[in-house]
């Protein structure tokens, strides 16, 4: 029931500010729910008046940024606890996201951001790599931000037409992650294409 649009407004309806705070920041990672429904469920519900769209948004974010910097430090003082964690993902594709991140921060972060249950690696790698954490919190933050508050908008601003905007979602959400394939298989054949 909670994956369907009408289970998933029925949960969310009965947050509290503080229960957002915890949700992005802790829960969130353990319900295979894409963020983005979220997101739009609670601009749907702010539109509604159930909640304040910007008390949302900031607990929100807040929520992301509390659990971003911990995976980010646990990442930099290379954490046993990660580092099991580490050992579970592909090598081969760590290796390529640890070389993305190396030149880009920023279009990595934002291409993990949109891969389902992948939001926590982009701090992982930043961490990692020992990226300065100014230089990977401003990213995070105008990430964050500019992520969240897109799809609470359209939430809101599409609140008499919520489940058209999730199916919209959805199909984007697909097409998306089929251009990010492609995207990463050009970026690693120019890198192997250098290489040799």
């Amino acid at each position: 029931m909670l994956y369907t649009t009408a289970g998933l407004v029925r949960y969310l309806s009965h947050f509290s500010y503080p229960w957002i705070v915890a949700y992005f920041g802790f829960f969130g990672y353990f319900l295979p729910i894409p963020d983005e429904g979220v997101f739009l469920v609670f601009g749907y519900l702010s539109g509604l008046g159930k909640f304040n769209f910007w008390l949302v948004f900031f607990a929100a974010i807040l929520g992301g940024l509390v659990s971003d910097n911990i995976f980010y430090w646990l990442s930099v003082r290379e954490s046993r606890h990660l580092h099991k964690f580490k050992k579970k993902i592909n090598l081969e594709a760590l290796i390529k996201y640890e070389q993305l991140m190396e030149r880009n921060i920023g279009k990595t972060m934002i291409l993990l951001r949109f891969f389902i249950g992948f939001r926590f690696l982009g701090p992982v790698l930043a961490g990692s790599l020992k990226i300065k954490w100014r230089k990977f919190f401003m990213y995070d933050v105008l990430i964050s931000c500019g992520y969240a508050g897109l799809f609470m908008y359209l939430g809101f601003f599409f609140r008499h037409r919520l489940p058209q905007v999730i199916s919209f979602v959805e199909k984007f959400h697909s097409l998306l992650l089929s251009a990010i394939g492609v995207i990463l298989i050009f970026f690693l054949l120019r890198i192997i294409l250098k290489k040799t």
